[in-house]
Parts: C-alpha cells; structure tokens; sequence
C-alpha cells in the first residue's frame, strides 16, 4: 500500500547486512507517534476497552514495554497502515478441524476499527467465522470488548481451560 511505502522508504542496511524499516523521516516519526503514551491510551480507550477507566498504566506500561525494540516495528505499522485487513477466507478454511480445534472468544461489547465490520456484533462475527472456518468448533461471548483477557480475566481463563480440557488428545 502506500502508506506501507511511504513508511518503509528507503531502505538502508545495517551493520551486518540486513534491510532496515521505518527509515524515512515520516516513518520514524510515526512509529514514534504509534508508540507514545498519549496515542495508546487514546487508541486502547476508542477501539479495545469497553470503558476509557479500564485503560490502566500497568496496560500502557506493558503496550510501550512490547512496542520499543527495533523487531515490533513490523508488527505495529503493518497493523496501523491496515494490512491485518486483507482476507484470510481462504487460509481459514484450509485449517484441518481434527488436528486444530478452534475456540473464537467475542466480547459481548466488542468492536471493530475496520470499516467494513463496523456493524458487526459478537453473533454476527461468529456466524461469519463459522461459515468459512470448518475447524471453529466453540465460541464464547464473555464480558467485556475486545481484550478479554484483561477485562475478564476469569471468564476467559475458564473458557480456554474448558476449552483445552474438551479438545486434549
């Protein structure tokens, strides 16, 4: 994409020969930007807790904990720039149901960012995942958005342990 582009342009080696990202003056500055305290507040608040107040300094210590060294760069600008968008229908289908069982947990308030699925609601998000996802064998809707294991610790817990115990060979 563009975006993509305009973040990883040019791209220069390192010491020891490898091709280094964010080189640009406009990727840097917004791989900055992404990682700041304000902006992952602000995101964490809009798009994954159901309530502004869930969002903790322990969280945003952990989010800028993970997001500073060089090799998390890839992962937070490809989400940002909207690559996790494209459609993985046909990767979801050829997972094989015997040897990988799937459990999808959903928060009752969940959300998306992405446009497409703004009106999407837990059942609605199930039933599209069961249409093309043969292995999906459980769902759960728990407490909470879209960070299930911070904001329902213990539901989500039982859930995947159930889940485990159901599904151990």
């Amino acid at each position: 994409s563009a975006i993509w582009n305009l973040l990883t342009f040019p791209r220069l080696q390192d010491d020891e020969g490898r091709t280094t990202r964010y080189c640009s003056p406009f990727g840097i500055t917004f791989y900055k930007y992404a990682t700041s305290r304000e902006f992952l507040r602000k995101f964490s608040a809009k798009n994954l807790f159901s309530s502004p107040e869930a969002v903790t300094e322990e969280w945003l210590d952990e989010l800028q904990t993970h997001s500073v060294p060089d090799d998390r760069r890839n992962a937070i600008i490809a989400f940002l720039a909207g690559l996790w968008r494209r459609d993985r229908t046909d990767q979801m289908k050829a997972i094989d149901p015997a040897s990988t069982p799937i459990m999808c947990a959903f928060g009752s308030e969940m959300s998306t960012i992405a446009s497409i699925d703004r009106k999407s609601t837990a059942q609605t998000l199930a039933q599209k995942y069961k249409s093309v996802m043969p292995a999906l064998i459980t769902t759960k809707n728990l407490p909470g958005r879209n960070l299930l294991p911070y904001e329902s610790p213990d539901a989500f817990a039982e859930s995947v342990g159930s889940f485990i115990q159901d599904h151990a060979s």
